[in-house]
């Protein structure tokens, strides 16, 4: 497989990585989580939206 580049701008890339470490006690593999999120932004596109509004519930989801 050959791998192909893709830009997440930096922004999104900080406020991916806020909101892990928010919920890292959470998230059992936060590498893996990342590695995951990686992934979806190459195949679809990414937006660390969804996280960020998650973090504002009180119950976690958005």
């Amino acid at each position: 497989m050959i791998a192909t580049a893709f830009h997440i701008p930096f922004e999104a890339a900080s406020a991916t990585v806020a909101a892990i470490l928010q919920r890292v006690d959470e998230i059992r593999t936060p590498g893996g989580y990342l590695r995951a999120l990686t992934a979806k932004a190459r195949h679809n596109g990414f937006s660390p939206a969804p996280m960020i509004l998650a973090l504002l519930q009180p119950d976690g989801r958005a």
